[in-house]
């Protein structure tokens, strides 16, 4: 007998121009693909867009083929609006990207009552960018039906803080689509180079919001001391020069850096972004992509100029180290200290070290042929994390997750 489709309600930043944004459309845009080529479609996708205000309750998001709800409530994260949301597209299964504290809601009855909330299954799928996990987050994971993490640096810290989680988690990465992120003709990356005023230059390009967990100013000090007598290199910034952060645009003046960085945002809008057909270029013409952070739940630009053929830098730490050391596309950054941040739940972090960072641009600099064969090396491992995959990973993951009773789940890394 033919099953009608899983109605699955997803909750998160959609229709913006952030990781979560990225995250949350190129999964929703598959899931909703699986079965629709055989006219048997396996899911019925609705989304909860996060973020997004634009357009009143009843109009679907751009382009898209399912429904897209924007924001209306008055609460951050859509608390107040949910019930009713619930109560209208009657979701089988509730799929919440974010930080935990934006999708908990779900297992509070001041805003989705027991009843309701008996007739869903929530999914959380949670990042977690440095050690050690507060006690009280588990808690807060065992409340969802189940939990994912996309790293192995998270899910191996979850069962080691408590190996009751064991079966009531798993680990699914984030992808790339390798054919949009691709590696340009040289021809192509000369003219770019030449019409974004980069010719003959070594450029270091940087994609982090400008925020208190990213390193943006030892950033901006290791390539300080990497520049010094060079007239040919160049650091270019996406971010937004004010936001929560820092104020670049004082910081590039005072470190004596005007000619020589380029903020490319200049909206400080970070929902906003830079168009996707810029971001490829300067992908394709940055000899190095640097991110220097205190820790990273993931680290999406990383693989994306992984797939554009670039090498990386990063720090050594959290999910983005696994992806150089799983590539070998790339450096670590040591760090030169232990760092702990008020209201940032007791988490150490590791502050980049300049001088590591400088050394290892100069190393980058002086070193063209092995700099390309991390490019190549980058390429290859991000053909293997293509969206494609991870949403088949998915869809054996859901139905596990509606089908089970009080049993764990087998397959904990997927």
């Amino acid at each position: 007998m033919y099953k009608r489709p899983l109605r699955i309600l997803y909750v998160g930043e959609f229709v913006v121009k952030t990781g979560y944004g990225t995250v949350g459309e190129n999964l929703c845009d598959r899931l909703y693909e699986i079965g629709r080529d055989y006219g048997m479609p396996k899911y019925e996708i609705f989304v909860q867009a996060l973020g997004w205000r634009k357009h009143p309750y009843d109009e679907s998001g751009p382009g898209k083929p399912y429904k897209v709800f924007p924001m209306i409530g008055k609460e951050p994260f859509g608390q107040d609006v949910v019930a009713d949301l619930i109560r209208s597209v009657k979701p089988d299964c509730v799929l919440g990207l974010g930080d935990f504290w934006m999708i908990e809601h779900f297992n509070d009855t001041r805003w989705v009552p027991e009843d309701l909330r008996k007739t869903i299954r929530v999914l959380g799928y949670c990042p977690i960018d440095a050690d050690p996990v507060p006690p009280v987050w588990i808690t807060k994971f065992k409340q969802f039906d189940h939990t994912i993490f996309y790293s192995k640096f998270a899910y191996n810290q979850i069962l080691q803080r408590d190996s009751s989680m064991q079966g009531r988690c798993s680990m699914i990465y984030h992808g790339v689509n390798p054919y949009i992120f691709r590696p340009l003709a040289r021809a192509v990356r000369e003219k770019l180079k030449e019409n974004y005023g980069a010719k003959d230059k070594f450029i270091i390009f940087s994609v982090a919001r400008n925020q208190a967990r990213k390193a943006h100013p030892r950033l901006l000090l290791a390539f300080q001391k990497f520049a010094e007598n060079k007239d040919n290199v160049m650091l270019v910034l996406s971010c937004c020069p004010q936001d929560q952060g820092w104020d670049l645009d004082d910081l590039v003046n005072r470190f004596g850096l005007n000619k020589k960085v380029v903020i490319l945002n200049r909206s400080n809008n970070p929902a906003i972004g830079i168009p996707l057909d810029r971001l490829i270029h300067f992908y394709n013409i940055a000899d190095v992509h640097a991110l220097a952070t205190e820790g990273e739940g993931f680290g999406i630009p990383i693989l994306e100029s992984m797939s554009c053929g670039v090498p990386n830098l990063t720090d050594d730490y959290a999910a983005g180290k696994e992806l150089i050391e799983d590539s070998g596309a790339g450096f670590l950054i040591k760090s030169d200290a232990v760092t702990f941040r008020g209201s940032d739940n007791n988490y150490k972090r590791p502050s980049t070290s300049i001088d590591d960072l400088a050394e290892k641009m100069q190393w980058m600099f002086e070193h063209p042929e092995e700099r390309k064969e991390m490019g190549r090396k980058g390429r290859a491992y991000a053909l293997t994390m293509s969206w494609d995959r991870f949403v088949h990973q998915w869809d054996r993951l859901i139905p596990q997750v509606m089908d089970m009773r009080s049993a764990p789940i087998e397959a904990e890394m997927l």
